[in-house]
């Protein structure tokens, strides 16, 4: 659990640095949902989406 919360932290950055890099965001998302923190999870998986249709499958 302790690096799903230094990953999601790094995702972060990734996405500080590029707001519109999609698999950081969908990344984060997982690692969220690993961590039980479902609604966080779901507006990054909608980013994702939003910035990639191909994550809509997901």
């Amino acid at each position: 659990m302790e690096r799903d919360e230094e990953a999601v932290e790094c995702y972060d950055k990734a996405i500080e640095n590029d707001p519109n890099y999609a698999d950081a965001w969908f990344n984060k998302a997982m690692t969220l949902e690993d961590l039980g923190r479902s609604e966080e999870a779901e507006k990054c998986f909608f980013k994702a989406e939003e910035l990639d249709p191909m994550y809509m499958f997901f």
